[in-house]
């Protein structure tokens, strides 16, 4: 039996099916073989080397569904997520991430167990001095050991040569020396900002007066039938000076997403304008999308292809590089 470690978790990634090999093993086994692969990580997570025999009907018994042997053995060797040798299969990747939780798990065991052992040698050392000092000079002494108490739990317990690998997952901060410019410096740009500003070179605020008619109409239009709320109307010029600086396309697809008598459940319309953009799909939302009907197509834009549902791609005026998307799920 293979021995258990004391990792109790790894990571899980929000977009996992974004992985082709991954997205292949849910389109064809579903749900199941998503669950069996799951599965099979926590599995090999609790084990020590993070691989696991080729016993397909064992692992079905310990899965407590010895009827899915045929469903994992297909997990494992159809679809390229694992690699696997006469008697056992691991994946990499995976290996290599615990592999390194691991490191990290002994390096805060290693750096506590330091810096419990060096605090409780400085309340011997405060029990003693206190015992051996006159009255009147074993508070200050005290003080001074309760001062390099502190300095253990802010440094010893995290050394700072391991500071940055530890900082993600724990609450310590890890300080920058500090950049602080001079009193000189900064006068000397305040004053360059002033002399830009005064030759026009820099514009803190757009004037209404400054937009042309033709986007102050249409900026007009999307304020009636977008309806800000009462408490929004105070946000009339930064959105309209957001609805100038948009690109017209855009511009038109709000316009014409909002005839279709849309409406969004945030009321504030400059926040809603900052975030206008084509709803892209990833390969789950494709799928669910094609079974549900949908009319798909590849799109470009800024140079990237992407996909999308046709009515998004006539809304925003997309370049469609391919019509008939849907055929790639058949």
């Amino acid at each position: 039996m293979e021995e258990q470690i004391r990792i109790s978790f790894f990571k899980h990634q929000i977009n996992a099916l974004d992985d082709e090999k991954l997205f292949k093993l849910f389109r064809k086994e579903g749900m199941a073989g998503y669950g069996v692969w799951w599965r099979l990580l926590e599995m090999l997570g609790g084990v020590k080397e993070h691989r696991l025999q080729r016993d397909y009907e064992d692992i079905a018994f310990k899965m407590y569904h010895p009827d899915l042997a045929e469903l994992i053995k297909r997990v494992v060797e159809d679809y390229g997520l694992f690699k696997t040798n006469k008697d056992y299969f691991w994946n990499s990747s995976f290996m290599a991430q615990m592999e390194d939780l691991n490191a990290r798990y002994q390096k805060r065991a290693a750096a506590g167990s330091k810096g419990g052992k060096r605090k409780a040698e400085l309340k011997q050392s405060q029990s003693n001095a206190a015992a051996m000092l006159p009255e009147n000079d074993s508070n200050a002494t005290i003080d001074k050991i309760r001062e390099e108490e502190s300095r253990i739990d802010s440094k010893d317990i995290f050394p700072s040569n391991e500071a940055k690998n530890l900082s993600s997952s724990s609450s310590v901060e890890v300080c920058e020396p500090s950049t602080s410019k001079s009193k000189e410096e900064e006068e000397e740009e305040r004053k360059l900002l002033e002399e830009k500003i005064n030759k026009g070179e820099i514009q803190l605020f757009s004037k209404i007066e400054d937009v042309p008619p033709e986007i102050r109409k249409s900026f007009e239009e999307f304020w009636q039938l977008f309806r800000p709320d009462p408490s929004q109307q105070a946000k009339y010029k930064v959105s309209l000076m957001q609805w100038k600086d948009m690109d017209p396309k855009f511009r038109e697809a709000v316009l014409r997403w909002l005839r279709d008598g849309n409406v969004t459940m945030n009321r504030n319309p400059y926040y809603f304008l900052q975030h206008v953009r084509p709803q892209f799909l990833n390969k789950r939302e494709q799928l669910q999308l094609h079974k549900a009907g949908k009319r798909l197509v590849s799109v470009r834009l800024d140079g990237k292809q992407w996909v999308c549902t046709a009515y998004v791609a006539d809304l925003f005026q997309l370049e469609i590089l391919d019509p008939d998307y849907n055929k790639k799920f058949e």
